[in-house]
């Protein structure tokens, strides 16, 4: 492979880079980069097969990406990840088109599904009506934008901190559901059907297998900020094991949930982690103490909505042979180039 230089712009905003990023801010931003929310239900809604192909994607697919971008980050630890390794393999044009290419889904998943899941997290368990008024959901939705943006052009040293609280809100109710599920699945039984474990349908496996590879693709986020870690050598192949071992059992615990507790008619990629998690809560609790659960699992879900877009503060630029941020003696956000 043939090195292809930097812009003389690049290695002078490089040096301006500080060493900010840890071990443990790595795993719990890459955690917070693999883990979403808004796929739950389109997995669990295939049934209790999906258990199945979680784990055989996790085996064939989660562990050899790993390695890969483990192996890519270690050996090339430069400011950019994708784009510098496709940049220094095949030329400034071909990363300019990986970066496009990389990011065109960002916008709409942030103004879009983000946004959207929100606010019907906040009609769902807060009562509200967001949803039925055009205006205030336009307003509501372009303040969870600007605030993203906001947090993005910050610097990562200021706020690593967001993604790494995202981790532990989103590890936190994934295990808070599995407890309920527990509590429910003991007093009351379990209505899903765990009969069909192993595949017995390709249809399945056609519609299921696509989601979790999109639920497991984040490694190579942290490389994007490379030359901001301690030591990327030896940091970003320990972080990729341990936040995909996270990754796994946060990802089993509310489909298996989910699965349990729901029949197969009950079953929606749409609404199939709302509904169990209704069932969970108003079994385990109900009253006011699912009133109170209500209240906190909608702060938490609502909060993630920027914790899961300000994995972008840590992202490559869009120009190729830009450096990833940009400060001078008047800037002092190490705001993005764009």
């Amino acid at each position: 492979m043939a090195a292809i230089p930097a812009s003389s712009d690049a290695v002078v905003e490089k040096r301006k880079l500080k060493k900010s990023l840890f071990r443990f801010d790595m795993i719990f931003f890459t955690v917070c980069a693999i883990l979403a929310i808004d796929t739950l239900s389109q997995s669990a809604s295939y049934g209790f097969q999906t258990i199945f192909w979680l784990v055989a994607s996790a085996a064939t697919f989660l562990i050899p990406y790993g390695l890969l971008t483990s192996e890519l980050g270690s050996t090339f630890p430069v400011e950019g990840a994708v784009f510098e390794w496709v940049r220094l393999a095949f030329g400034h044009f071909a990363g300019a088109i990986t970066a496009v290419l990389y990011w065109l889904s960002n916008p709409i998943w942030l103004g879009g599904t983000l946004a959207a899941g929100a606010i019907a997290a906040m009609d769902a368990l807060w009562g509200t009506h967001i949803a039925n008024n055009t205006g205030l959901s336009i307003i509501i939705g372009l303040a969870f934008v600007w605030t993203a943006v906001t947090m993005n052009i910050l610097s990562l040293r200021s706020m690593k901190w967001v993604p790494n609280l995202g981790s532990f809100v989103k590890i936190g109710l994934f295990v808070l559901f599995g407890v309920l599920v527990v509590i429910t699945g003991t007093q009351n039984g379990f209505k899903g059907d765990t009969s069909n474990f192993f595949p017995t349908n390709i249809a399945v496996f056609v519609g299921v297998i696509g989601v979790l590879i999109f639920q497991w693709v984040g490694f190579e986020m942290q490389s994007n900020a490379s030359e901001e870690m301690e030591n990327p050598q030896r940091d970003i192949p320990r972080s990729v094991a341990l936040s995909g071992v996270i990754s796994v059992v946060s990802y089993a615990i509310p489909i298996a949930g989910i699965v349990l507790l729901l029949g197969s008619k009950d079953l929606s990629n749409v609404t199939s982690f709302a509904t169990g998690y209704q069932t969970a809560v108003g079994n385990a609790l109900g009253g006011v103490g699912q009133n109170i659960i209500n209240g906190i699992v909608g702060a938490g879900i609502v909060s993630l909505t920027i914790p899961c877009s300000t994995n972008c503060s840590a992202k490559y630029p869009a120009r190729p042979g830009a450096s990833c941020r940009r400060r001078d003696s008047r800037n002092r956000r190490d705001a993005p180039l764009r």
